[in-house]
């Protein structure tokens, strides 16, 4: 359930638990401010994690698709190094070729 609906009560119940030692309406209010307080605490508190996770979690995106354009990259690579590999085999087989031709008629 919702919790915060349940406190306003609870504080009041504290309260006249203690009006008996001695507790004042003051008291009741400086129950509620110190509640209060400590309640934006922890709201600030997890507003600050919260943030620090969500530039986390954009970070890792970031790095994401860095490392999704550096894939790409490397696969255009790889394929423009295959073909030059291919075309440089092809021409050794020609030189090569050529020598025997040459070596041939000597």
């Amino acid at each position: 359930g919702d919790r915060r609906a349940n406190i306003g009560p609870l504080l009041l119940y504290i309260h006249e638990t203690q009006v008996a030692m001695g507790a004042s309406p003051r008291h009741f209010i400086t129950l509620l401010q110190t509640c209060k307080s400590m309640y934006q605490t922890k709201i600030e508190s997890s507003s600050g994690q919260s943030t620090h996770l969500q530039k986390g979690l954009e970070k890792l995106h970031e790095v994401s698709q860095t490392v999704e354009q550096l894939k790409s990259a490397a696969e255009v690579k790889k394929k423009v190094l295959s073909e030059k590999q291919t075309l440089a085999e092809e021409a050794l087989q020609r030189i090569t070729a050529a020598m025997q031709r040459s070596a041939q008629r000597r």
